[in-house]
């Protein structure tokens, strides 16, 4: 039971007003890491979702899910290769995050 009340606590603090959508993206991005094969620095998710998925998840559109992994993309934070999201750099996705 304590696994599924942390996630479901998780749940709700992505889905706080407080967060603005790229912050959510970035957070639920950093938790799916630690599922995902990390090494020290990288990260590889296997994400199978649709960004419409994506965006159900942490209650965000998909057109917002899009243009943000866009930017995310442009920025470095993230590569897609195809259901593969590459993290390069966790670091930098946590202080994008706020976490840092």
């Amino acid at each position: 039971m304590g696994f599924d009340h942390n996630r479901a606590c998780e749940q709700l603090r992505l889905l706080g007003f407080q967060l603005t959508a790229p912050t959510k993206l970035a957070l639920l991005l950093l938790e799916w890491c630690g599922e995902g094969q990390r090494k020290e620095r990288s990260a590889r998710i296997h994400c199978p979702l649709t960004h419409g998925e994506i965006g159900q998840y942490i209650g965000l559109g998909r057109e917002t899910v899009s243009r943000i992994l866009t930017d995310f993309k442009n920025r470095e934070l993230v590569e897609q290769r195809g259901t593969t999201l590459v993290i390069s750099s966790l670091r930098a996705l946590e202080i994008y995050a706020g976490q840092l």
